[in-house]
């Protein structure tokens, strides 16, 4: 019996996972796309016309972005990182009882160097 309960339990994990996996991966992409996207709107709204590789430069080592709650805060880029100062984590489980993910810990800084 305890085979048989650990067996299904094993496939409906499995089965939610794939579900929730393929949800999450497309949610991702999108915000990921979404962020480059203001990225590289901020840099091209401050790079005076007509452009060139520097000016271009010259704008990604002065990005400091309001991420308006997409992240835990601003991505900030220096001459010496085009990545980011600061990123940001949050942190989730799964709550059997709400059937769904809750957050366990709201955005984290962790500083980049």
């Amino acid at each position: 019996y305890r085979v048989e309960q650990e067996a299904s339990a094993l496939v409906e994990f499995r089965r939610g996972l794939k579900k929730w996996t393929k949800i999450h991966r497309q949610k991702h992409k999108l915000t990921e796309g979404w962020i480059a996207s203001m990225v590289l709107e901020a840099i091209f709204k401050e790079t005076s016309w007509p452009a060139s590789p520097d000016k271009v430069r010259k704008s990604m080592n002065q990005i400091n972005l309001d991420m308006q709650g997409l992240k835990g805060g601003p991505i900030v880029w220096t001459m010496n990182n085009h990545y980011r100062t600061t990123t940001f984590y949050r942190v989730y489980r799964w709550d059997s009882q709400k059937n769904g993910i809750v957050t366990v810990k709201d955005w984290t800084p962790l500083e980049v160097n």
